[in-house]
């Protein structure tokens, strides 16, 4: 068994990481939506829609320094998502994501739209924004997006 499935069947969620000189620089994690549906995790697609075989965007990084702005993150998702399609994954889900808004960027999260636009992610759900996100991000807005693994 690979330590991918390993991790999956074990802990129930997968990811990748990205590290230099035993320092970790960044990383993607992700789950099956029935955990995120189980643990109700924001977002997890309160659509009445059913997705089998669906993996949830759950955290990823944003590297600073000298490694911002590098596309790390960006082959990190890809990674993750090629992972995901060579096992049998047919779709990739992110909630929560905001316009492109500058604190959305420096985050500690990747956030915007256009950063996932850029990895063929479509916007399926929009909805007003909460009051916390309103306030730390000035954004009025939201959104889920997806991507089809099995195209």
């Amino acid at each position: 068994m690979g330590w991918e499935r390993q991790a999956l069947e074990q802990c129930r969620g997968c990811g990748f990481v990205t590290w230099e000189n035993d320092n970790v620089v960044a990383y993607h994690n992700y789950f099956p939506r029935e955990m995120a549906q189980q643990i109700k995790f924001f977002g997890w697609g309160t659509d009445e829609g059913v997705y089998e075989n669906t993996f949830v965007h759950n955290c990823l990084t944003m590297v600073r320094g000298r490694y911002f702005r590098q596309g790390i993150c960006s082959r990190l998702v890809e990674h993750s998502l090629a992972w995901a399609k060579d096992n049998g994954w047919r779709r990739f889900e992110v909630h929560f994501v905001l316009p492109d808004c500058e604190k959305g960027w420096q985050g500690e999260q990747k956030t915007c739209r256009t950063f996932w636009e850029k990895l063929d992610f479509q916007a399926y759900r929009q909805e007003k924004a909460d009051e916390e996100t309103v306030g730390i991000f000035g954004v009025d807005r939201r959104y889920s997006m997806f991507l089809a693994l099995n195209e």
